[in-house]
């Protein structure tokens, strides 16, 4: 009796490991996780967004602007894939937003308030959701 329990656990994991099924699945999701590499190929800190494009780019900003937005286009992704946007201020991170990608050639953004008193060096990382930085935007806030 024991010797049938081995001999058919044995069959069962052969079963299990050489499944041409199993295998393809796995080779599938491997296959589909390397071909959707989230990338940047346009990441800017600007006045206002319009459109869904960017309006008024630059790294220094007057400390009465009110309002920034960090606009990102994509490319690569699929829907419902995430990048983040993490606005620093003073090297400390202040604000992490999760934005969806709806396409694989994709237009988002986020914004902050700049309060005038936050003069200075500022940051945002744009992140992939397992932390690859994609994109680093240095500004200052004069």
């Amino acid at each position: 009796m024991r010797l049938l329990k081995v001999i058919l656990s044995a069959y069962l994991i052969s079963l299990a490991l050489f499944n041409p099924a199993l295998t393809e699945e796995v080779n599938d999701k491997k296959k589909s996780q390397e071909e959707t590499k989230i990338g940047v190929v346009m990441a800017v800190i600007c006045r206002e967004v319009k459109d869904l494009s960017p309006v008024c780019e630059s790294d220094i900003f007057p400390a009465d602007i009110g309002k920034l937005y960090c606009f990102t286009r994509v490319t690569g992704g699929k829907k419902g894939d995430i990048v983040k946007h993490i606005w620093h201020y003073q090297g400390r991170p202040l604000l992490e937003l999760n934005l969806s990608i709806k396409s694989s050639d994709f237009r988002t953004y986020s914004s902050k308030k700049i309060r005038h008193y936050q003069k200075g060096k500022w940051r945002v990382d744009v992140m992939s959701l397992d932390g690859i930085n994609l994109a680093t935007l240095n500004f200052t806030i004069k």
